[in-house]
């Protein structure tokens, strides 16, 4: 995410302080309701950041949600599987 953000100040300034802005308002939704968005990838979800072309991608666990990464959305989803399948939770889906 920083990465993300310093390219978007670069482009024009405070651009990379809204970014910031967006991924925690897409952290507040899955925080406040971590089942809204139905799964994508086996348990994995995404929520996509407005104004920007990034998701943030995370499973629900019993105890809550993970945060699996902020991905921008022309990488494959191959990342996020891999990252999904690297913790993804033993035995039934808690959805």
């Amino acid at each position: 995410m920083a990465e993300a953000s310093r390219y978007y100040e670069g482009k024009r300034e405070g651009l990379g302080l809204e970014f910031i802005e967006r991924v925690d308002e897409a952290v507040e939704v899955v925080a406040q309701n971590p089942k809204l968005h139905a799964p994508v990838i086996d348990d994995g979800r995404r929520v996509l950041l407005k104004q920007f072309p990034f998701a943030i991608w995370y499973v629900v666990e019993a105890d809550g949600s993970v945060v699996i990464g902020c991905i921008h959305s022309k990488r494959h989803e191959r990342l996020a599987a891999s990252r999904i399948h690297a913790i993804k939770p033993k035995g039934p889906s808690p959805t």
